[in-house]
């Protein structure tokens, strides 16, 4: 009597957990985690995984968790090798893993999960090398990737890569960007929940100002997409591919990142300025203990480097009046 209860309460248990989705228990744990009272989810991390359900599990959502077997696991990562690189898939895998390894200690949906499936890409060594991205643009290379840019049609990727390249902001930065967060008046642009949790202002350059203003304005976001989910345009990497073929420089958005800092140095510019306007905690006793540069100054520093890299590309250098200034003939 007592085994045929126990597997009666075993069936129920099971036909519950096979109703519960793959996007259910990732929400929950989202959740969970983003309120836990000791060890909370930085914002980034928030942000990475609700990216990461979005473009990289998205078919997945209404999936039972039942579902989500070791075969799957293998197929799915595969898959987004393929379609986002060997980075991104590695990073996708590492999230689900922990979203699994939480809900294995859920007893709503621990019977689901005897194990954590994503164990067998270690298993089997399935996990993608990454090496070091250690490509950034040379000052020579500058002319060609302007003009292979200049050729992209649509005004979003085209804008974006010019952005991120004269910014130095990571790709979420740009990415996130929303038109409140660009102030006209004056002339700034602001990061918010970064990935070292500070809010970050930068200036907002005149070339830059340029491009940003250029943009449709379609909704919230300002690199935006009428086609995505949520409006908001996902990183073009097809146009990375095209800007190899035609140039021979293969430079994703990090790498675009890391040439504005290793740009930075042709000009002789203060290295403290650079890290912040790239939002790097500082480096070097003076450095730690130096204040953070005001706008205006940080501004100055700023249009040297953009003034720059445009003169080295070959593009027309457009001077603009400084915030709260008009302009007189």
């Amino acid at each position: 009597m007592q085994a045929a209860r126990a597997k009666a309460t075993q069936q129920r248990q099971l036909a519950k957990a096979q109703k519960v989705t793959f996007k259910e228990a990732w929400d929950a744990y989202v959740s969970t985690r983003e309120n836990h009272v000791t060890k909370p989810l930085a914002p980034r991390t928030i942000k990475d995984l609700e990216s990461h359900l979005r473009r990289s599990f998205g078919q997945w959502h209404d999936m039972p968790l039942t579902s989500v077997t070791q075969d799957a696991i293998k197929d799915k990562h595969a898959l987004l090798i393929q379609k986002s690189g060997n980075a991104q898939a590695n990073q996708a895998m590492r999230y689900l893993r922990a979203v699994l390894n939480w809900a294995m200690n859920q007893p709503e949906y621990a019977v689901s999960l005897p194990s954590n499936p994503v164990a067998t890409l270690t298993k089997d060594k399935r996990w993608a090398e990454v090496k070091p991205n250690e490509q950034s643009l040379l000052k020579q290379q500058l002319k060609d990737w302007f003009n292979a840019v200049a050729l992209i049609e649509n005004p979003v990727p085209k804008a974006y890569f010019q952005f991120v390249l004269l910014t130095g902001c990571r790709r979420e930065e740009a990415l996130s960007l929303k038109w409140e967060d660009v102030d006209l008046r004056w002339r700034s642009l602001t990061f918010y929940g970064t990935k070292n949790g500070d809010d970050r202002v930068i200036p907002l350059t005149n070339y830059v100002l340029q491009l940003v203003t250029s943009l449709p304005r379609r909704n919230q976001w300002v690199f935006s997409s009428p086609t995505s989910t949520d409006g908001r345009m996902r990183e073009p990497a097809k146009f990375i591919k095209k800007i190899a073929e035609k140039t021979g420089i293969d430079i994703s958005s990090h790498g675009l990142r890391k040439s504005f800092a290793t740009l930075s140095e042709w000009c002789e510019l203060p290295d403290g300025a650079i890290k912040q306007i790239m939002g790097h905690k500082p480096s070097g006793v003076h450095e730690r203990h130096y204040r953070h540069r005001p706008l205006d100054l940080l501004a100055m520093i700023h249009q040297r480097l953009e003034d720059w890299i445009l003169t080295e590309a070959g593009k027309e250098i457009v001077a603009l009046p400084m915030p709260g200034l008009k302009a007189v003939a």
